[in-house]
């Protein structure tokens, strides 16, 4: 709520409507100390292409409430920066996975950031060789033509904290938003970290 300017009760209402009408859903927060568990949202996986996707229900309040939320978030000060913050506390609330044990190769985190990509429906391709992953569909097209570094920065986030948690052994070198738009196309570029 304090990043968009919401306060929680009023975030709740709306993260509530979302999970009504099947694009979040509800997570139990996982704690291994003492206290109550927190409810956290998590984004409903759909399939890409699905004409149930989130700008198919835009009449239900979808499109206008991501438009309210990025445009509140990118009238704030320093709004990229805090655009990846927000990215990054979007990955903690969605990724649940346990972690594997052994340290994955170079090889298996892209796969990983592909895959992550592919839940939240980018439809990615994996260009290994050239160390990028090409993003053939913004699911979130038209928040992004009004609030670009607010919904790249988000993306940006949740894919460095993602790399963090699985302690890849590679860093974000680049995040290119729509390099070419007739199909679409941006670009995220990995290296091996030094």
């Amino acid at each position: 709520g304090k990043l968009v300017g919401l306060h929680r009760n009023s975030a709740r209402a709306h993260l509530d409507a979302l999970v009504s009408i099947g694009l979040a859903k509800r997570v139990v927060e996982k704690r291994t100390t003492r206290g109550r568990p927190r409810v956290l949202y998590a984004i409903a996986t759909l399939p890409v292409g699905s004409p149930a996707g989130p700008l198919a229900k835009a009449d239900l309040g979808y499109l206008d409430l991501a438009q309210l939320l990025a445009g509140q978030l990118s009238e704030m000060e320093d709004a990229g920066t805090k655009a990846v913050r927000a990215g990054r506390r979007w990955a903690a609330a969605v990724d649940s996975s346990p972690l594997n044990s052994a340290k994955l190769t170079c090889s298996e985190a892209m796969s990983s950031i592909a895959s992550l990509f592919e839940e939240l429906g980018f439809d990615p391709e994996l260009d290994a060789d050239e160390g990028r992953i090409l993003l053939h569909h913004c699911p979130f097209l038209e928040v992004a033509k009004e609030a670009r570094p607010v919904v790249c920065g988000m993306h940006l986030g949740m894919l460095k904290a993602t790399l963090e948690r699985l302690d890849a052994p590679l860093e974000v070198t680049g995040f290119h938003p729509f390099v070419q738009h007739d199909p679409l196309l941006c670009v995220v570029t990995v290296a091996e970290k030094l």
